[in-house]
């Protein structure tokens, strides 16, 4: 397939999508990097509050409330107590 079967718009929405996921893949890379090694290494109080944050996108749904993030927090840190 040839690029002219493409529209314009169709490539800008492309690369858009191209300059979102290099600069996600950066920012993770940059940021996570750094807690992975932190939440390995240390055995501050805090680790739990990281480890508790760094799992949120994973229980996090669509549709959440401030209550159910909390609730999380406060089951997490209860349960590494």
């Amino acid at each position: 397939m040839s690029a002219s079967f493409y529209s314009a718009d169709d490539l800008a929405g492309l690369w858009i999508s191209l300059k979102l996921a290099i600069v996600t893949a950066v920012a993770l890379l940059l940021l996570c990097t750094p807690l992975a090694w932190w939440l390995a290494m240390t055995r501050s109080r805090l680790r739990v509050i990281g480890e508790a944050m760094a799992a949120l996108p994973l229980v996090l749904r669509r549709r959440c409330s401030v209550s159910t993030c909390c609730c999380f927090l406060v089951r997490t840190a209860g349960a590494a107590s």
